[in-house]
């Protein structure tokens, strides 16, 4: 379990103290918001003419061991949003900690990592279609983090030091490989997998390496080194990658680097970035950062074809965040979508910002710990 996982833990435990029980404590996190926009109501379709978009699917990840999970659908047409789509559609829960998601072709591949499992729906009826179980041969779970396409296969890496690749036709896994220690991001660039190994469980020993990985032969070609515990870590449309590292959540702080894919050499550091997590549209890099001890965020862009780095960020009304958990871009519409997952135990938000850095919305309570937007 790494620091952010502790802190959630131990916050948990304080839930369950003043509940009394663990019942009480699931009750008071699974309420269900009945009004998902108190501060701005969207008038009509949010998106410009042309655009095909209509609903924002939202991943919220819950609290560990307590199975709550959501897949939250925000429809743009009817302007409704229901917040355990997921359950109501399957007459059953998603599982204990949904990490990522992502869509490919017309499923949606929702990554449960304390449940073992990757949870494959239909995209539009959120019908389940299976339950991909990723576990060891003693049954016990991969913990699967990250998901990532390529040709026709899925990619998950997974905290036990493994990839797998799945077949989205068949929805079996195919093949399984090894990265680093603890992976905790994967991307594809120029038909080769990247994996960021953050040595997470072996706190403060973190591991410091980018695993570069041949689909075709599937397996490792080499380490690319960076600073401590790497996280997210996305390319550009020149094929340089750009990865996050959240150091040891102390004297060392996050840092953002480069790496070139056509050579599969480090770069360097880039100064002035220090992004806790961040999202790539258009060239160009959509980030946040947070301070867990004063509570402290900052937003910032960054142009990977120019290295311009934005001082001021990219909010332009005021609207400050609790505690930022999550970052996407819709590269249609220019909006950025920002999770809330305020005190960790209660339910987060969604908002929205225009182009122009001004909030345009915000979804209320679609579930615990908000972790990712897709919006199709």
């Amino acid at each position: 379990m790494n620091n952010t996982g502790r802190l959630r833990y131990w916050l948990l435990k304080c839930v369950r103290a003043v509940s009394g029980s663990y019942l009480t404590a699931m009750a008071l996190l699974m309420v269900t918001a009945c009004d998902d926009m108190t501060d701005k109501v969207p008038v009509g379709n949010e998106l410009p003419d042309g655009a095909t978009s209509s609903r924002l699917y939202i991943l919220s990840e819950g609290l560990i061991h307590l199975n709550n999970s959501t897949l939250a659908l925000y429809d743009f047409d009817t302007r409704t949003t229901a917040t355990d789509w997921f359950g109501a559609v399957n007459g059953r829960r998603l599982g204990d900690t949904a990490n990522d998601m992502g869509v490919y072709g017309s499923k949606l591949y929702l990554v449960v990592s304390t449940s073992g499992l990757v949870e494959v729906t239909d995209k539009l009826s959120g019908r389940s279609l299976k339950q991909i179980p990723l576990k060891d041969g003693t049954g016990r779970s991969r913990e699967p983090r990250h998901i990532a396409f390529l040709e026709g296969f899925a990619y998950v890496c997974s905290f036990d030091g493994t990839v797998a690749e799945i077949d989205t036709t068949t929805l079996a896994v195919t093949r399984t490989t090894r990265a680093g220690r603890n992976p905790d991001g994967i991307a594809v660039a120029g038909h080769k997998l990247y994996v960021s190994n953050s040595g997470g469980l072996s706190f403060p020993n973190y591991d410091s390496t980018i695993s570069v990985i041949d689909p075709v032969h599937f397996n490792e070609l080499k380490k690319i080194k960076v600073d401590a515990n790497p996280f997210t870590l996305q390319a550009d449309s020149r094929g340089q990658l750009y990865v996050v590292t959240r150091g040891n959540y102390g004297n060392e702080r996050y840092q953002l680097h480069r790496i070139d894919t056509r050579t599969d050499e480090y770069v360097g550091a880039i100064e002035g970035a220090h992004p806790l997590n961040f999202t790539l549209s258009n060239d160009t890099l959509w980030m946040y950062s947070f301070d867990h001890s004063t509570g402290q965020s900052e937003f910032q862009t960054y142009d990977t074809r120019t290295g311009a780095l934005s001082t001021s960020g990219f909010i332009t009304d005021g609207t400050r965040l609790h505690t930022p958990f999550g970052i996407t871009r819709h590269t249609g519409t220019g909006d950025v979508y920002v999770t809330d997952a305020g005190s960790y135990t209660t339910r987060g938000d969604v908002l929205c910002f225009s182009r122009n850095g001004k909030l345009k919305y915000r979804l209320k309570g679609v579930g615990v710990n908000p972790k990712k937007v897709v919006v199709e």
